[in-house]
């Protein structure tokens, strides 16, 4: 303030002069007022750009792109085998893609991070933290302040987009999902169909100890012998699976699964060659101990190799067993030799693959020695009577009181020896019988029964007039006293035939009596000869 003058009262009296204005302080007020939402405006927009660009940079680095790439290996498979694991790659979709996801968010997050952590760090110390000694002073808060609000909200939006794309990617990604589990069901039903076409149901093991039925064979790799417990198309590969080792193997029987070396799942040993691709005629044997099985089975086996041989058709055996039993067997016929007795213990298939005019048949024959059929217990072991198909019951008139009654004292000490330990009627009571309670229904059995040994009691059948199925049947049911077991035999299974057999290779040929048995197990089974 300044005096204006004096007055008589002594007053003194002063002007105010406000200071001059600083306008320039308005013009920044103004200027941040409009400034601040553009810059965070624009920041926003560059952010979120430089969170995507960095977001992508972590998703190249991931899967493998790029000097810093930080790919994810797929995890080692299994050894071998363990009960839950495959020694074989997962496939992509069903493991490695999801784990591919999970590794990919987590090292792009992780780059996106660390470019905000930088970005927002070079904000701070150009314009919000005090300026180093050697440096100008370029600090503006306000500026500073605009361009953190921006990356916020660049994170924010680069938040959204990236959740929507990973919404995107997810969805995707499920799509490629269940479109492979369309089509891995939709190969296993196109292999169903081709084996229903085949009549292939189920694989009977023929090892000894063994003879479990097989859904589905297991297999050897081609390259190093590992097993694959289950090669069907699933998450180890839909139309191939690649091993530990790194060999391709086919899924499926139509793809050439065939080709690889069949394994059984339950005994692990090794199945015939091409397991699986043909249809399987179960031909089981049984009867009482010295009845003629196994002579019968060996001139059966005989005589299907003869029968389509003169058919033009082909018979030969599957694997090493039943070559070294048919070398002994063709042996015997030329020497006029017989065959040895079957021990108790059980034995391995004799398995023939037979051909003829495209029609394929893997014909496996089991021989349980007859001391199996006088229990219960030994008939359960017997689990390839549970496929179903033919059975072959070898009767031998010698063991039917009756008739042995009627021969004369000469005839019986000579026939003793050869003379079966049971009765007919009472083994197969009680194999039928076991059949019922391991629920087996008998009915969806043939049941050829083999009178055997019809060379020796031939005086008797000529007398009788003894000849055709029917014969057979009144023969037995009327002088043998035997029709409990024709009408058992006639209301327990579903098709039965009665045949006379002669089953001695003393002539070195097969009898025609075997050919004839021979010819109706086959065509029941569509191998017409």
């Amino acid at each position: 303030m300044a005096a204006s003058g004096r007055n008589p009262g002594h007053y003194t009296y002063y002007t105010y002069t406000p200071p001059p204005r600083d306008t320039a302080k308005y013009w920044r007020l103004g200027f941040w007022v409009v400034a601040f939402p553009v810059i965070v405006g624009f920041g926003t927009v560059l952010q979120a750009g430089k969170s995507v660009m960095a977001y992508t940079r972590g998703v190249a680095a991931a899967l493998g792109i790029g000097k810093d790439a930080q790919e994810l290996s797929p995890p080692v498979p299994a050894y071998e085998w363990d009960g839950r694991r495959e020694p074989a790659y997962v496939q992509y979709l069903f493991g490695q893609a999801w784990r591919d996801v999970r590794h990919t968010i987590a090292v792009a997050l992780r780059r996106q991070q660390e470019s905000f952590k930088a970005e927002g760090g070079r904000v701070l110390k150009r314009h919000v933290h005090p300026p180093e000694d050697d440096a100008a002073d370029k600090r503006n808060p306000v500026l500073g302040v605009a361009q953190l609000v921006s990356i916020g909200l660049g994170a924010l939006v680069a938040g959204l987009l990236l959740l929507v794309a990973l919404a995107a990617q997810a969805v995707v990604l499920g799509l490629f999902w269940a479109g492979a589990i369309a089509f891995l069901y939709a190969l296993r039903l196109a292999d169903s169909g081709v084996l229903y076409v085949r009549r292939i149901r189920r694989i009977t093991c023929p090892n000894q100890q063994c003879h479990e039925r097989v859904p589905y064979p297991s297999y050897k790799c081609p390259g190093c012998d590992v097993l694959h417990h289950d090669v069907r198309p699933g998450k180890y590969g839909m139309i191939h699976r690649t091993c530990r080792c790194g060999r391709h193997m086919p899924t499926l029987l139509m793809l050439g699964s065939h080709r690889m070396k069949a394994v059984c799942p339950h005994c692990l040993k090794e199945l015939e060659e091409g397991a699986g691709r043909t249809r399987e005629l179960i031909l089981p044997v049984f009867g009482s101990p010295q009845a003629g099985k196994t002579q019968l089975l060996a001139a059966v086996a005989l005589a299907t190799v003869s029968l389509l041989d003169r058919a033009r058709g082909q018979a030969e055996p599957v694997d090493d067993y039943s070559r070294t039993w048919m070398r002994t067997v063709t042996d015997l016929r030329a020497r006029g030799g017989s065959v040895t007795k079957t021990t108790k213990a059980s034995q391995h298939a004799v398995s023939l693959r037979l051909s003829r005019n495209g029609s394929r048949v893997v014909l496996k024959m089991f021989d349980a020695a007859g001391e199996t059929f006088q229990s219960a217990e030994g008939i359960r072991d017997l689990v390839y009577l549970r496929g179903g198909g033919t059975l072959l019951f070898v009767l031998d008139p010698l063991s039917v009181p009756a008739l042995w009654k009627g021969l004369d004292e000469d005839r019986r000490s000579r026939l003793e020896p050869l003379r079966a330990v049971s009765e007919p009627l009472k083994v197969l009571e009680e194999t039928v019988q076991t059949l019922h309670q391991i629920d087996i229904d008998t009915h969806k059995f043939r049941l050829a029964v083999a009178v055997s040994k019809s060379d020796l009691v031939a005086p008797e059948l000529a007398a009788a007039h003894v000849g055709d199925d029917r014969s057979i049947r009144e023969w037995l049911a009327g002088p043998l006293d035997q029709g409990l077991l024709v009408r058992s035999v006639e209301h327990e299974f579903g098709t039965a035939r009665f045949f006379l057999t002669t089953a001695t290779l003393a002539d070195r040929t097969v009898h025609a009596s075997v050919e004839t048995l021979a010819t109706w197990v086959l065509d029941g089974e569509g191998m017409r000869v």
